[in-house]
């Protein structure tokens, strides 16, 4: 079956690749990312539409979109339990990818990695419920700087938000 293969897979990999784990995401993500690229190649749109998906559309997200995503986020919490339980690696690989993809085409790869990137890694080496406060709290300050300073310059939201989350 596919959990099963998923979960080979994730485990080779681990066991393999222990400290290269990290990079064999990044590699996956070049390649999907080069994919894009290939397949937006003879779009006469293809650059606006491979500018869209890096960058997203901060400032256009509707409503509708927000709620999609809010109900997509909380069946992916209740899924966890379960598929965690059957799959702990592989099923967190599957919620997650589906979360990230989810959020790419609301905001953009750009501000979707930068999220989960710059705030972990300003609480690192740190645990517990005050580490994740810090991160939190870096979010949103990185987010509300970054949105005034889009304002205030008639800047690019998404990546004046990357920059101010860095």
């Amino acid at each position: 079956s596919s959990k099963s293969c998923a979960r080979v897979a994730s485990r080779w990999a681990e066991r393999r690749f222990p400290a290269q784990i990290e990079a064999l995401i990044g590699v996956l993500f070049v390649l999907a990312a080069s994919a894009v690229v290939l397949l937006l190649a003879h779009s006469p749109h293809g650059p606006e539409e491979l500018k869209g998906l890096l960058e997203g559309q901060l400032l256009w997200v509707t409503r509708e979109s927000v709620a999609l995503m809010l109900t997509v986020s909380v069946l992916l919490l209740i899924a966890w339990r379960p598929l965690g339980r059957a799959l702990p690696r592989a099923g967190f690989h599957v919620l997650f990818a589906v979360a990230i993809t989810l959020s790419v085409s609301l905001v953009g790869i750009y501000l979707v990695f930068a999220s989960l990137i710059l705030p972990a890694l300003a609480v690192r080496g740190r645990a517990g419920r005050r580490a994740w406060a810090r991160g939190m709290a870096i979010g949103v300050a990185g987010y509300a700087l970054g949105l005034a300073a889009a304002w205030a310059a008639d800047l690019p939201a998404s990546a004046s938000v990357v920059w101010a989350l860095a």
